[in-house]
């Protein structure tokens, strides 16, 4: 599974991994421009996630310094969202190996569809506060290993059970 990358596609992708940083640091969803990149110049879509991950996780951390510096992070609390994000991201990144390059880029591709889709039908999303409609202690045991599941596409085994290959 060998590639290689010349100078200008070294250069292309600092760029949109540039501007990437650029419009996660204003609105999230950074991978959103810099996962089609990577596979657009050829990256397989396994090693593709692994970097789109690698980069996010830089990012998160970057905002999450920043947050507490602030003090706007309740350590205790974050506990529970922290485990179940390293569980569920790791579970996720277990289970992608399973799946076939091909079908791999063909999912991605029609999750960025269906996202894309979402957020523009959903122009005012994220504008205004609204009142939590669940608990803490349920949004950090359900919504972090969801999101990290399902960002590494491990929810696809309840589905596809054993390798795609």
């Amino acid at each position: 599974m060998g590639f290689e990358l010349d100078l200008l596609t070294i250069l292309f992708l600092f760029f949109v991994g540039s501007f990437a940083g650029f419009v996660d640091a204003i609105a999230g969803g950074g991978g959103i421009i810099t996962l089609p990149a990577l596979m657009a110049v050829g990256i397989p879509p396994h090693i593709a996630l692994a970097t789109n991950k690698l980069q996010s996780s830089f990012g998160s951390l970057t905002a999450t310094v920043n947050y507490a510096h602030k003090g706007l992070l309740h350590p205790k609390e974050l506990l529970y969202g922290v485990f179940f994000t390293f569980f569920g991201a790791s579970s996720g990144a277990y289970v992608v190996q399973y799946f076939s390059a091909d079908f791999l880029e063909d999912l991605i591709i029609f999750m960025l569809i269906i996202l894309f889709i979402y957020t523009a039908v959903s122009p005012k999303l994220g504008h205004e506060a609204v009142e939590a409609k669940m608990k803490k202690k349920a949004f950090y045991l359900f919504l972090p290993y969801s999101l990290g599941s399902m960002m590494d596409f491990s929810v696809l085994v309840q589905e596809f059970p054993g390798p795609l290959r």
